[in-house]
């Protein structure tokens, strides 16, 4: 199966390159953050996506911007169909001929705000409330109106892990892939690794995702951008490459995937190609105030100095 990823998008902020679908993909992979709005991101994805290949999408914090959450999640999964694509959220599908096809696990995640320690997790929340636009555009509630706050985040990400912790669990003759707006710590480039908006954008999850040794290390390739990882779980004995993404293939030659000794888990991760100055977690437009000038202010608040 060939796969062609995107995410961040973000096609009603600043105008998009031109994409090209490959002509040997099979699977669309969209993680979030196409457009404000589900339909708007169905029909944005459409406008250079051929209505034959399947589109495998997961809602981004940008889809829900002046929106309600359970409201916009009921009119996506309703219109999803229609432009043949499948919206994931706690959910899975299967892909795909063979045995068992691709299985897709998918959700937004969200965060639990513990990459700084379940100590400064209040400390995180707080600054999220504040520094986020996610906290100030987006409804939780219309009948009683309430506004969407840290804590329904993390409720949704012990929702969303407790299911891609259970579907993964359960046996599966194919590969599983999980597709997930929101990262693994792992992700995270190291000059954002101290900022405290980040655990607002990342959450540890090495004990679901379990990654190869090397991963996310000094032997993995080197991480300019802010990715979306995908874990691939292989059947024992399939080749690794067998689900290399197309896009990467091509774009990116000196992409290889990593898999355990065994041959059964490898990772692959889109990268963005990237301005000068790079675009991290949140992206300016998504704060509510004006980025730090250090990188490193965070440290001096988790210390307590």
């Amino acid at each position: 199966m060939r796969i062609q990823i995107f995410s961040d998008l973000h096609t009603d902020v600043a105008p998009t390159k031109p994409i090209k679908i490959g002509a040997d993909v099979d699977v669309i992979v969209a993680a979030g953050d196409t457009a404000e709005g589900a339909r708007n991101a169905f029909e944005a994805l459409r406008r250079f996506v051929p209505a034959r290949v399947p589109i495998v999408m997961v809602m981004g914090n940008h889809e829900f911007y002046r929106r309600t959450v359970p409201d916009e999640l009921a009119i996506a999964r309703e219109a999803a169909p229609s432009f043949n694509v499948h919206l994931l959220e706690n959910e899975a599908v299967t892909i795909g001929g063979g045995i068992g096809g691709v299985r897709f696990a998918g959700c937004t995640l969200w965060t639990d705000y513990q990459v700084f320690g379940a100590a400064n997790a209040a400390a995180a929340m707080n600054a999220a409330r504040s520094g986020l636009n996610d906290h100030r555009l987006i409804n939780w509630s219309k009948q009683p109106w309430l506004r969407f706050r840290p804590e329904e985040a993390l409720l949704l990400h012990t929702r969303s892990k407790a299911f891609l912790t259970a579907i993964m669990a359960r046996p599966f003759d194919g590969p599983s892939v999980i597709v997930a707006h929101h990262g693994h710590w792992r992700s995270v480039p190291p000059q954002y690794q101290t900022d405290i908006l980040t655990a607002a954008f990342a959450s540890d999850l090495t004990a679901l995702f379990d990654p190869p040794r090397g991963v996310g290390g000094a032997s993995a390739r080197p991480v300019r951008a802010w990715p979306h990882p995908l874990l691939v779980r292989l059947p024992r004995g399939a080749n690794p490459g067998a689900l290399q993404p197309a896009w990467l293939r091509r774009r990116e030659p000196g992409f290889q995937p990593v898999a355990d000794r065994r041959g059964r888990r490898m990772t692959i991760t889109k990268l963005r190609k990237m301005p000068r100055t790079p675009r991290h977690s949140p992206p300016v437009h998504e704060r509510s105030r004006p980025p730090p000038a250090l990188a490193g202010h965070a440290g001096h608040l988790l210390s307590g100095q």
